[in-house]
Order: C-alpha cells, then structure tokens, then sequence
C-alpha cells in the first residue's frame, strides 16, 4: 500500500440526489517502472482488479508506445477502466468509471493502487450524472440549454444539438508509434 493516499471528492450543492456512475481520477506517482513497461502484466492487473471486484469484463485493449509507456482501456459491463503509464517519470494515471453500485468503484480502485505500489497516489472521485431531483430530465436540458443561449456560452467540445462532438483534437505523444 501507499505511503500516503490522498482522497479529494468534491462536493456542490447542485450534486445528483443519486449517482449514474462513479468516476475515480487516480495519480500514481513514484510507482516501480517494470510494471509501467510491461504491457501483460498491467493488463492482467487491470483484468483481475475488475473481476475481483465483482466487475464484468467485455473487452481489453492496450498499447506499447515507443521508446516507452503503456495506453490501455479495460472495458467493463459497468463503465470502463484506462491506463495512461510514463515509466521514465514512474508515474500512472487511472480512471474507473463505473455506472451503478459506488462501491465496485472503490474495490477496483483499492487493488489497482495495491498492485502498482506507488510512493503516492492520489485520488478524486466525482459523482457523475444528471440531477436526478425531476423527473423530468428533457426539461432539465431545456432548461439548461435556454440559458446557456442566454449568456452566450461557447464551451469548446460541447455537442451541438444534433450531438456532433465539437471537435477535441486527438492527444498525441511526442515519438509515439
């Protein structure tokens, strides 16, 4: 386990009244740099943590980056898990991002920071979802959408109404294959 975990939740009175998904933002820092090279074992350690927590597993992907580093997504029945690895700074950045029961979330986090051993790792988790206190949620968004229109936001990436994303570029890694 790590020497110090360091948990920020942020709260705001406008939060669901009951989460869609929870969502853990996980930064790992001082971690071994043999597990952040090694595509198979960081994959097996994102698998097991998932189904160890009671997770279902559909799908995995991962890839090598050269001269170093590892990108992978673990995709579950209830959200998903991705890996973002820089071995040459011994740091990792995690999400898992489950829909339903919290506390899956929270196992995979626990045996994710277990498995990678950091000196650190810090973790923020969001509540994600709609304000679920109407039951009316076209009126939530057309209420939202009308003032936004309103104030004359632009908020860059947003989808417009047809839901064409509004174009984030792809990040890229500097000598990336």
């Amino acid at each position: 386990m790590p020497a110090a975990i360091q948990n920020q939740t942020p709260r705001s009175p406008s939060a669901p009244t009951r989460a869609l998904g929870t969502h853990a933002l996980i930064e790992l820092n001082q971690c071994p740099g043999a597990l952040l090279r090694d595509r198979e074992k960081l994959e097996a350690l994102l698998i097991d943590s998932a189904t160890q927590a009671g997770a279902h597993v559909v799908e995995s992907v991962f890839h090598q980056f050269n001269p170093h580093g590892l990108s992978g997504v673990v995709v579950i029945a209830e959200s998903h898990i991705t890996v973002h690895t820089w071995p040459e700074h011994g740091y990792a950045a995690i999400d898992v991002f489950t829909c339903g029961d919290p506390a899956i979330a929270r196992r995979i986090q626990d045996r994710i920071i277990e498995g990678f051993a950091p000196a650190t790792a810090t973790v923020q988790t969001i509540t994600r979802g709609p304000s679920l206190r109407s039951r009316k949620p076209a009126a939530l968004w057309s209420a939202a959408a009308e003032r936004r229109a309103d104030a004359a936001l632009v908020v860059p990436g947003d989808a417009d109404v047809s839901g064409t994303p509004g174009g984030n570029p792809t990040p890229s890694r500097s000598g990336s294959q």
